[in-house]
């Protein structure tokens, strides 16, 4: 890097860190967003063009101003995100089952391989041709030619040499050299998809658990390598949902509760209204896949004396 880039990165770096310490966050956000800026524009990283670099200093330097000079709740609530979301790895965020889930590899054939035998059983399949139970016929040519086409050579479970010599697919062994994954694991996967169904407020539709397979115009079910893509893809955007609604810590979680019944957010109720907000949108994922909620969301709060007097005269 030239002296004037070096320059310019670290007068902004400074500029950032001088902020960071003046805005009325709690110690440990503080020190969070401090780290945070260091990786970001101070350590080496070849990788990121200065661009690059100085665009996300400018909005974090603007959370920062809003909340310096206007008191926003919306920016406390986001330079919140990036303290204890953010800035803090994934994996030390998820129980060890989840985070193998979620960053399992789906590019690549092996890959892809993997990911099914090992996570399929999560997914429930519909075959939609069961509509037509009446059709009897048609019903068992269906499952007829089902049945067939799972013991084919293709590319998914076959090298293309493979295929060309003939040889026959071997489903007794592990393609992606890994056992399959144990009952308990499916088990906390289906268990983590019932406490976001009933817990979790996202502004994505979940994606579902069940496959639902429509069966070609000829009334014959898709291919092998049709159906197992299928499979994979919604696999992967069960993944993609988890990365991207993911929680806090259960260290950080504890954290924010006591942060909240302190005295400390009683000295600017715009900041107050900030971490009240991030702090009722963050959950923790326990080990046993239960979702765990701050105290805050399970806090009745009494009713105003306005609202008390509106509900007799009504």
């Amino acid at each position: 890097m030239d002296p004037m880039s070096s320059h310019i990165i670290l007068t902004f770096y400074r500029n950032l860190q001088r902020n960071i310490f003046l805005v009325p966050l709690d110690n440990l956000a503080k020190q969070r967003l401090s780290n945070y800026v260091h990786c970001k524009f101070q350590a080496p990283n070849k990788d990121i063009p200065l661009y690059k670099r100085l665009e996300a200093g400018q909005e974090l330097e603007k959370l920062l101003a809003g909340v310096k000079t206007k008191g926003d709740y919306n920016c406390v609530k986001k330079l919140l995100n990036v303290a204890f979301i953010d800035s803090q790895p994934i994996k030390s965020r998820l129980p060890n089952w989840l985070y193998q889930f979620v960053h399992a590899r789906s590019i690549g054939r092996r890959n892809r391989v993997f990911l099914h035998h090992k996570y399929s059983d999560i997914l429930k399949t519909k075959h939609l041709i069961d509509k037509f139970k009446s059709n009897k016929p048609l019903l068992s040519s269906y499952y007829a030619q089902l049945a067939k086409n799972q013991f084919e050579s293709s590319p998914d479970n076959q090298s293309i040499t493979q295929i060309i010599d003939g040889e026959m697919p071997d489903f007794s062994s592990n393609k992606a050299g890994e056992t399959k994954t144990n009952a308990e694991e499916i088990k906390l996967l289906l268990k983590l998809r019932s406490e976001y169904k009933t817990k979790i407020q996202t502004k994505t539709k979940r994606p579902s658990f069940e496959v639902e397979i429509l069966p070609s115009r000829f009334g014959q079910p898709l291919t092998r390598a049709r159906l197992f893509n299928l499979v994979v893809n919604r696999i992967v955007k069960i993944q993609t949902y988890f990365k991207k609604y993911s929680p806090v810590s259960l260290q950080d979680l504890d954290y924010l509760n006591r942060l909240e019944k302190s005295n400390f957010l009683l000295q600017n109720a715009s900041v107050q209204r900030g971490y009240n907000e991030f702090i009722r949108s963050s959950f923790a994922i326990a080990e046993d896949a239960t979702v765990m909620l701050p105290d805050l969301n399970m806090r009745i709060f009494p009713a105003s004396n306005r609202l008390i007097q509106y509900y007799n005269e009504v």
